[in-house]
């Protein structure tokens, strides 16, 4: 015979008491459905269980979605993504997709402040998993510069409605304190399910998410400009903050909120120097980074951070839309321009392989800019040079992210 748990045991005795002078048909018939309560409630904390096993490791849970990417099927321009306008920086500072660390162990390019992470294989990747509340730290070559970008890849189950911060270090004093004291000191940009307020009326959230962060890896994006900050989560703007307080120390603190059963992933971390101008005060003063077309005019050339591939594919992502955009608009105000659409990878693989990877990506771009552009084909050829160019040495990850580019060349 089953024997009863403590909580049933405790609720049947809770039924007994209130129905002391109820029938014995009454109580018996209490006890039945409080053990069948009992026993719907196992079941469903079974198949929950089920589920984060799923999350952390897809393979032994025979995840039909192990191996996808981060956007599925969609394309650069279609739905919200015609109107994302993030552009990451040109220059990378930190890049780290934890495919040197071993599974098991925290990243050794990262700093432990606190809490449990481990790194973790999921979906053909190497992802950053987070199981407690945590706090960790990037070190950077150099202080941030006035205009910079982070990018990474983000994965909530259950929906626990908790946002991540990233802390922008404005002084000498170590984090990892939870004090009103010291979060005064330290300008926060939220990525989660809701966005919130970096300080009461510095932030306006002008979208609120709920499921569509949780239970799909989702890109996390922050652009900053001076005190012009921008938060996207999927393909939405989620936050314009036009006067946040931000400091420009070498290091960002991310705190992520955490526990058994609702752990996070985070993946593909990267930060970047430059971007877009947002055209606060405060950016009117300083420099802006030169526009394509002037340095194509210029140099004869540009190289860009911009359009984004599926791992291993020349399927290009949605986040590229930006810069596919933008090189439309450089075409169609310059009817006479010719442009060699050169494709370039670092030297993970095969020579072989990446020649031909970087092929098919530089005829991917001049697909999409004749067919969603409108862009005479005529005006545009394609040339894959795989490895064999870099601008950068492919011994460390910053390195190697230089050299994964697109570079357009006037004819």
């Amino acid at each position: 015979m089953r024997t009863w748990s403590k909580r049933g045991f405790i609720l049947a005795l809770g039924v007994v008491q209130a129905l002391a002078t109820a029938s014995a048909e009454a109580q018996i018939g209490n006890r039945i459905r409080s053990r069948v309560q009992n026993r719907v409630d196992q079941a469903v904390d079974r198949a929950v269980d089920k589920a984060v096993d799923a999350v952390v490791n897809p393979a032994a849970a025979g995840d039909p979605a192990a191996g996808s990417d981060v956007n599925g099927e969609l394309k650069p321009g279609e739905g919200a993504w015609a109107n994302y306008d993030f552009v990451p920086g040109e220059r990378p500072l930190f890049v780290e997709d934890f495919a040197t660390d071993r599974v098991g162990d925290f990243p050794r390019r990262l700093r432990m402040v606190r809490g449990a992470m481990e790194v973790v294989e999921w979906r053909g990747g190497r992802f950053l998993r987070v199981s407690s509340d945590s706090d960790f730290e990037v070190v950077l070559p150099q202080a941030l510069p006035p205009r910079f970008t982070v990018e990474f890849d983000l994965y909530l189950p259950r929906g626990n409605g908790y946002p991540l911060e990233l802390r922008v270090e404005t002084g000498d004093d170590r984090p990892g304190y939870r004090g009103s004291g010291l979060r005064a000191r330290y300008g926060v940009l939220y990525c989660g399910a809701i966005m919130s307020g970096v300080q009461q009326g510095d932030m306006e959230a002008v979208t609120r998410l709920s499921d569509v962060v949780t239970r799909t890896l989702v890109p996390c994006r922050f652009m900053v400009d001076g005190q012009h900050a921008k938060v996207y989560v999927a393909d939405r703007r989620v936050a314009n903050a036009p006067q946040v307080e931000l400091g420009r120390t070498e290091r960002l603190h991310f705190y992520v909120p955490a526990s058994e059963g609702y752990e996070a992933l985070i993946g593909n971390l990267r930060v970047m120097a430059g971007g877009l101008q947002l055209y606060t005060a405060e950016s009117q003063t300083a420099p802006a980074p030169p526009a394509m077309a002037d340095v194509l005019m210029e140099k004869g050339r540009v190289a860009t951070q911009g359009i984004l591939f599926a791992t291993g594919q020349d399927r290009i992502r949605p986040e590229s839309t930006p810069t596919l955009t933008e090189i439309a608009e450089v075409l169609r105000a310059n009817p006479q321009l010719r442009l060699l659409i050169e494709g370039h990878t670092d030297n993970v693989g095969a020579d072989a392989v990446n020649l031909t990877l970087s092929e098919r990506r530089a005829a991917a771009v001049k697909t999409y800019l004749v067919t969603e552009a409108g862009i005479a084909p005529e005006r545009l050829e394609t040339k894959g040079y795989g490895e064999d160019r870099p601008v950068a040495p492919n011994d460390t990850p910053e390195g190697r992210q230089q050299n994964r580019r697109v570079e357009l060349v006037r004819q």
